[in-house]
């Protein structure tokens, strides 16, 4: 590989690993007239400077080539959505403002997961590719930590998200801390878009805990072996401490299907005998705590926090939208065909789009009210896809140490895009990660091919030896 597409990689998934979690912070405002302002331009978006530049190189070019071949059924089945959600919006007399914003930003991001997976591919050659992916995770906390306590306005940061959590004060968590985080603008004033802000930040934080997980298994080093275990432990908590639903049930989706895959095609039991040591302490622990009142005492806030988080589930406001979302878009033939528009939030008013409005909390729901039944086929095909490759590949990831664990990181599109409010959209954390694992999956089968051909051309030659003998 040159070195200087090498540099160019490595300067990139650095700068991603970086910036991601520090998605509040704009470099410049672009507009400030439209609700939940995304058209901002963001640190993370310098990573496209070094991924265009590697472009130059025709092996990179190569490997996203591949990459969009290999995964052709995918890719076509967004572009297809992006495209009836432009015809969708085209045929609605009235659409909503975030519709050019909303096609135009998906665009972008798919772009961006384009250059990622071929950016992927590359480095999943490299031998330090352990030490690279070691180092970009644990810069994604320490750079999140270094940020948060020059720009937090009362205090130091991380002392008072700690405090927070362990008080159990929810709406410190959820709001007074990120919106003393704020660069300034509409932002500070609106909550609900500050809650959009803690799940994107977290997000970043779930990847960066399952990437630290697989270079710790295959760290060539004590040194990277303390720097993921670091990582491990802030991310995690950054991740449960944002009482983000969909981020918690993500990250523990991920371990189980880790773990269910280990146990599943690699027989480990290992991991069985783990799993019931854990629960019989974790008994032990729940045992003790309930035994003692002043850890009772300690602990009420935080254990009422999360059931307040996590046990209304069934009377969830979430099930009431996207109810009623399918019952606008089954409501006449128009709707049913093309839905409302591009970019659409619930209304008040049939033909109003008001600033109170929400969006879509599910990826398919929201695909379907904006762009009809064809929305509603297309965002299955591109959402069943990503978890029929995380099945059929497993057996191939199996021959390989400890790669099970990649397949954490699929979890954060998988549960966000059901659970999440981007309105038939992915953040470009998801992005990232589905082009990561989809990357990783494609660099492991072009290894397997490679050993195969050397494989044959060796009994072959073996072969032609004995006949010529």
């Amino acid at each position: 590989m040159p070195k200087g597409l090498k540099n160019c990689l490595k300067a990139a998934f650095y700068m991603l690993m970086s910036f991601l979690p520090l998605s509040w912070i704009s470099i410049t405002h672009v507009s400030s007239n439209v609700k939940y302002d995304d058209s901002n331009f963001k640190l993370f978006h310098l990573s496209l400077v070094p991924l265009l530049m590697a472009c130059l190189y025709s092996s990179y070019r190569l490997k996203v080539a591949a990459f969009v071949k290999k995964y052709r059924l995918l890719i076509g089945s967004f572009l297809l959505l992006m495209i009836m959600n432009f015809i969708s919006t085209g045929v609605n007399e009235t659409v909503s403002p975030l519709a050019a914003m909303y096609i135009v930003k998906n665009l972008i991001y798919f772009t961006f997961f384009i250059l990622f997976a071929g950016m992927c591919l590359m480095l999943f050659e490299l031998d330090e590719k352990i030490k690279i992916i070691s180092s970009g995770a644990f810069l994604s906390v320490c750079v999140f930590i270094v940020v948060t306590t020059f720009t937090y306005k009362d205090g130091i940061y991380i002392v008072e998200l700690v405090k927070n959590f362990a008080t159990g004060n929810i709406m410190g968590l959820r709001y007074g801390l990120f919106k003393n985080l704020y660069n300034g603008g509409a932002l500070e004033r609106d909550s609900d878009f500050a809650t959009a802000l803690i799940n994107t930040i977290t997000g970043s934080f779930i990847f960066a805990h399952f990437l630290a997980l697989y270079a710790y298994y295959n760290s060539p080093s004590r040194f990277y072996k303390i720097l993921n275990i670091i990582t491990l432990i802030f991310s995690f908590f950054f991740v449960i401490s944002s009482i983000s639903r969909s981020n918690i049930i993500a990250i523990v989706f991920g371990y189980f299907c880790y773990w269910g895959l280990e146990i599943v095609f690699n027989k480990n039991m290992k991991i069985v005998f783990s799993l019931l040591g854990g629960f019989i302490v974790l008994t032990l622990i729940t045992i003790l705590i309930l035994s003692s009142s002043g850890a009772q005492q300690a602990l009420s806030g935080t254990s009422a926090m999360y059931q307040q988080r996590f046990g209304d589930l069934d009377e969830n406001v979430r099930w009431q939208m996207n109810s009623q979302a399918l019952q606008i878009v089954f409501s006449n033939p128009k709707s049913l065909f093309f839905g409302l528009g591009s970019g659409a939030l619930l209304y008040s008013n049939q033909y109003s789009f008001i600033s109170n409005d929400k969006s879509i909390h599910n990826f398919i729901i929201g695909s379907t009210y904006q762009a009809g039944i064809f929305g509603l086929v297309l965002s299955c095909m591109f959402y069943f896809t990503q978890l029929f490759c995380l099945i059929k590949y497993a057996p191939i990831l199996s021959r390989y140490k400890k790669v099970f664990v990649i397949t954490g990181v699929m979890s954060v599109p998988l549960i966000r895009q059901m659970e999440s409010g981007n309105s038939g959209s992915l953040t470009l954390q998801e992005w990232f990660c589905l082009a990561f694992f989809l990357g990783f999956v494609l660099s492991t089968l072009n290894i397997s091919s490679e050993k195969r051909s050397i494989r044959l051309t060796s009994n072959g030659f073996v072969a032609k030896s004995l006949l010529q003998t």
